[in-house]
């Protein structure tokens, strides 16, 4: 299993008018056809499964966000190395206008706060639409026991750090502290009701062994994306302050 989880943040834009629906299945179909080029088994395999997946996708006004992690690492460094300069989304180019970049952490890097045996505050801002899907219902807005319970089965499914028997039970003590969001609708399917935003999250009175899981998972959250649909465009989270690297500096 890889130690390592990259986000590439590629800018640009349409060619031409966007089109009028949202584009998440031209996009999902985009990403397993870039992995099918290189590992057709691996594109297969992963197309099969029902469950989880390691990558998260999204296209902001600004920029295309491709991440990935486990299996899907490679496929995001491959892409940051040569980035693509236009995609076809539905019948509509979108062009690269500007330098990508590449962010990267370790699974280490992320489990880190644990060892501090300090909780500590994380804020999230939510940049595409993000919903949660439980029990058949939408829930838009930020609650954090959809949220980061979804990043803990992400985790634990593909992470190269096991959180532990008790992580899942230690969720219990992150609260929601403030948040700032607005309603958005996406066209699916049919019309899934989400939010846009920031919200900040504490653990209260948690176990010693997990006080800094928030901000394990928190710092996860920019390469796994939130919520319902991630690889198709939904639940896109704010990336890492520090860039791994950019293509200008490697060409240096």
């Amino acid at each position: 299993m890889d130690e390592r989880l990259a986000r590439l943040d590629l800018p640009g834009r349409w060619a031409d008018q966007p089109p009028e629906r949202f584009v998440g299945a031209a996009l999902n179909a985009w990403l397993y056809g870039e992995l099918a080029r290189r590992w057709e088994a691996l594109a297969e395999r992963l197309h099969g499964e029902p469950s989880v997946k390691p990558f998260a996708l999204a296209l902001l006004p600004d920029r295309l966000v491709v991440a990935g992690y486990g299996p899907l690492y490679r496929l995001v460094a491959a892409l940051a190395e040569r980035p693509p300069e236009r995609l076809l989304l539905d019948a509509r180019w979108w062009e690269t206008t500007g330098t990508p970049t590449c962010y990267e952490a370790t699974w280490g890097e992320l489990a880190a706060p644990l060892l501090t045996g300090r909780p500590a505050t994380v804020r999230l801002a939510f940049l595409s639409p993000t919903t949660f899907h439980t029990r058949g219902a939408y829930r838009p807005l930020p609650d954090p026991d959809p949220l980061f319970r979804g990043l803990l089965v992400r985790w634990q499914r593909f992470g190269a750090v096991d959180l532990g028997d008790g992580a899942a039970a230690a969720l219990g003590a992150i609260a929601l502290r403030r948040y700032e969001a607005r309603s958005v609708a996406v066209q699916l399917a049919g019309l899934v009701p989400a939010f846009l935003g920031w919200a900040e999250f504490v653990a209260r009175r948690p176990e010693p062994a997990y006080a800094g899981l928030a901000a394990a998972l928190g710092g996860f959250a920019p390469f796994a994306g939130v919520g319902h649909k991630v690889g198709m465009g939904l639940g896109c989270v704010a990336p890492p302050r520090r860039p791994a690297r950019s293509t200008e500096e490697e060409e240096r």
